[in-house]
């Protein structure tokens, strides 16, 4: 793969932790607390909260871009990148 824009910008918008307003909520069918909790693209509380964000990139060209950020109660824990070609079979 060639160019492109690198995974960190599509990292951050994982890391929004904006909550959504009541309006912008769906009912889900948890409590009104939860879906405020769930409501943002990371979710980070006490005892509940995203475990790992993945940026996937595939290429005109066949190859891939895999990034994946790793989280823990004290923040980024890990972060493991891999990149290869693509073997594509017709069946």
């Amino acid at each position: 793969m060639r160019g492109g824009v690198p995974a960190e910008p599509y990292l951050e918008m994982l890391a929004n932790t904006t909550i959504a307003s009541a309006e912008q909520r769906h009912n889900t069918g948890v409590s009104p607390s939860w879906e405020r909790r769930l409501s943002a693209a990371f979710i980070k509380s006490r005892d509940y909260g995203t475990r790992a964000s993945t940026f996937l990139r595939v290429g005109i060209d066949n190859r891939f871009e895999i990034v994946e950020r790793r989280f823990g109660p004290k923040g980024v824990e890990g972060e493991s990148s891999f990149t290869g070609d693509l073997e594509l079979a017709t069946i």
